[in-house]
């Protein structure tokens, strides 16, 4: 290999790559990328998330790719599912490729950005690992979750933010605000991105000797684009037939924002388990940065994106974690940050430490299986015997069909709640014919779990609505009910009467 030829560099860049060294420094980051992918296809969680990725699933099953506030998420999703279903994989399998494919690009993202930084071979690689093995990442990544897509538009915004720090000018500014205006088409959090790069930029830059009229130039230039796009990408999509909702999300959001801002204590809970926790061990050694001297500045630059992205937790979520959700993106800093304090034997340990934590905290999560039961329960009544199930808004009846039962259809019992009750009388011969007839006349069973029974007895399945009520007297005077039960399964046979 040839040897490479030193310059001086204040922000720990040691030397300038030859061409072979640069080649190898890709090989490192494809080597790690690939590493981390398999890492968080083997911790693949059967366990859904929360409620998202019931609702994420359900919706891309039905060809329905909009989302109100995370707008390249159900695209995306779609386009796994069309190429993976194919091939055997069901929803959940596209899911989950779906999280980990976004994570790993994200961790190949942090990498060039070393890279760019000229951060010598070692360091480089480490901050990679560092990334790539916090908790919260691995989590996000192992699990059917909108963060993983946009990590990817992360690891690509902060590639740019590098470029800039690099070498500041009004182009790579406008840039990396298209770029941190991409990662909010990705997650709504994304509007808050530039509060993360652009100070991490600035300080890489000033620790560089880049304090010029061009840096501040630059991080203009970056945040008018990103505000730019930011405003231009919702109208956009409504052009385009998606039903986008940003003033919601900022409805919600100032709803809940003197609520919990009365009480700002409640900010130290966010802090343990949104951040010291999920990102463990790269958010103590950040908050320990602003008091070493190699990483003074950065560690500043870090802290008001930690800061405003701590408090929208807070504010969205109340005492609920999040897990670090939201914090995704100062991973980077923070894994700069430790490649510069922590080094010689102690980077094993702290790895195999964050190692032990990610891992504990996937297995922890992943062992509750809530859907399980319910899939097994199905299997020992229905048998590979072809079925058509109704199911309700029970998160384990849907998580168990989602994730364990590929092969079954299923579907609600009706969305007809807007209709009135006379109207709806009239309506459900048309709901038998086309609804639940063609999968009677293709040889399948139907069947309503208690789940899908308690939905249309539910007044919450639309306020005020009486659509439930109808629809199950109507399958009560139209069908005969055949009780079964089974491990978590409990559910009726419906057969038409003569």
């Amino acid at each position: 290999m040839t040897a490479s030829t030193s310059t001086p560099d204040p922000a720990g860049a040691r030397f300038a790559p030859s061409p072979d060294h640069a080649r190898a420094r890709v090989a490192d980051g494809v080597v790690i990328a690939l590493g981390a992918l398999a890492l968080y296809l083997l911790l693949g969680q059967e366990t859904l998330y929360k409620t998202d990725g019931h609702y994420l699933m359900w919706r891309c099953l039905g060809d329905d790719i909009r989302h109100k506030w995370h707008f390249a998420y159900l695209p995306l999703l779609w386009l796994c599912k069309t190429a993976m279903l194919p091939l055997g994989f069901s929803i959940h399998q596209a899911g989950l490729a779906l999280s980990a494919l976004g994570m790993a690009l994200g961790v190949l993202g942090v990498h060039g950005a070393g890279c760019v930084l000229r951060l010598e071979r070692g360091p480089a690689r480490w901050v990679s690992a560092l990334v790539a093995t916090t908790p919260a990442v691995v989590f996000f990544g192992s699990v059917v979750e909108v963060h993983g897509p946009f990590f990817a538009m992360f690891g690509l915004a902060s590639l740019v933010a590098a470029w800039l720090a690099v070498r500041p000018s009004l182009g790579r500014g406008a840039l990396l605000g298209f770029a941190t205006g991409l990662a909010y088409a990705g997650h709504a959090s994304g509007i808050l991105l530039p509060l993360v790069l652009l100070p991490v930029a600035a300080a890489l830059a000033l620790e560089r000797g880049g304090a010029d009229r061009r840096l501040w130039a630059a991080l203009i230039a970056a945040a008018v684009a990103h505000v730019g796009l930011v405003q231009l990408i919702p109208p956009v999509l409504r052009g385009l037939g998606f039903s986008v909702s940003s003033g919601e999300a900022f409805t919600h959001f100032t709803h809940y924002l003197w609520d919990y801002g009365a009480r700002p204590w409640l900010l130290l809970g966010t802090l343990w388990s949104d951040w010291l926790r999920p990102f463990a061990l790269l958010s103590a050694v950040l908050l320990a940065g602003p008091f070493a001297r190699t990483t003074r500045w950065l560690a500043w630059a870090a802290l008001p994106g930690l800061a405003a992205l701590l408090s929208v937790t807070l504010i969205l979520m109340g005492t609920e974690s999040e897990r670090g959700a939201y914090l995704l993106p100062v991973a980077w800093p923070a894994a700069l940050i430790t490649a510069r304090l922590v080094t010689g034997p102690w980077r094993w340990g702290l790895l195999v430490v964050s190692c032990a934590i990610t891992v504990g905290e996937v297995v922890a999560h992943n062992a509750a299986k809530p859907g399980l039961p319910f899939a097994q329960g199905v299997r020992e009544v229905i048998g590979d015997r072809p079925a058509y199930l109704l199911l309700g808004n029970s998160l384990d009846e849907a998580e168990g069909a989602l994730v364990y039962l590929p092969e079954l259809e299923w579907g609600v019992p009706a969305d007809q709640a807007s209709l009135e009750p006379d109207v709806l009388r009239e309506w459900l011969p048309v709901y038998d014919q086309h609804f639940l007839a063609p999968h009677l006349a293709a040889g399948k069973e139907l069947w309503i779990t208690q789940g899908g029974r308690e939905f249309l007895l539910d007044p919450l399945w639309v306020p005020g609505a009486t659509a439930g009520p109808v629809i199950l007297e109507h399958l009560q005077q139209s069908y005969h009910w055949q009780e079964a039960s089974a491990a978590g399964f409990h559910g009726w046979r419906l057969t038409p009467k003569p």
